[in-house]
């Protein structure tokens, strides 16, 4: 289809107006130029938190397949388990490859646009140390 991004291109698009508009606002309002960090989780832009945005999304968009719990797991390798941070953390590379470039999870699609962004800034910044 001519017109239509991919979701990694998409993602990048988004992301990348978030942070310039953010920029561009901040520096009106201060009298200040935007930060010059090199760090791409120092933009000002909130990052999402398992406790407030991580767990809902992979228990909505993963636990069929991916909980511990799972009755049916529909061939999802058993060690793929996203009930905990801890989890999700451990596989976060394969689970941004998955999902936000590959597209190929969840089965089925469905996850908003909204939510990949977010999963990107999530598994990006977001993801504790503990």
């Amino acid at each position: 289809m001519m017109g239509v991004m991919s979701r990694p291109h998409a993602y990048s698009v988004l992301l990348f107006l978030c942070i310039c508009l953010y920029g561009c606002a901040h520096s009106e309002d201060t009298g200040k130029t935007a930060s010059t960090s090199t760090d791409p989780c120092d933009t000002g832009v909130p990052t999402p938190s398992w406790a407030g945005w991580g767990h809902g999304f992979f228990r909505t968009y993963c636990g069929a397949c991916h909980a511990q719990s799972a009755s049916n797991r529909h061939g999802a390798p058993i060690e793929l388990i996203f009930d905990t941070e801890a989890q999700v953390r451990l596989h976060s590379e394969s689970i941004g490859r998955s999902v936000l470039e590959a597209g190929s999870m969840p089965v089925g699609g469905g996850v908003i646009e909204e939510d990949l962004v977010l999963l990107a800034r999530y598994l990006d910044c977001g993801i504790g140390d503990d």
